[in-house]
């Protein structure tokens, strides 16, 4: 799989809005009632095949506190998919 389509997503938005179980679900294919709070930035890797061609997402999931943005601002580089969930 060294020649893998690479895509870069993203996941940001506020605190407590479900963006790591989001992430996770993508990546392990399976919901998780409880999951600890991310502290800075999470990174996980889903590798997959479709149509014959090696996929590999890499999955960044960003914390959501105010002191943070100016960090997770520098992630959005070279991003394919940015994920935005926010509370309403």
């Amino acid at each position: 799989m060294d020649r893998a389509h690479t895509f870069k997503i993203i996941t940001v938005g506020d605190a407590n809005v479900g963006k790591t179980k989001l992430q996770y679900y993508i990546a392990e294919n399976r919901f998780v009632e409880l999951y600890p709070t991310t502290l800075s930035i999470d990174f996980n890797v889903k590798r997959m095949k479709k149509d014959g061609r090696d996929i590999k997402l890499q999955l960044w999931d960003t914390c959501g506190q105010e002191r943070f943005r100016s960090i997770s601002r520098g992630y959005y580089r070279n991003s394919s998919v940015v994920l935005y969930k926010v509370i309403v």
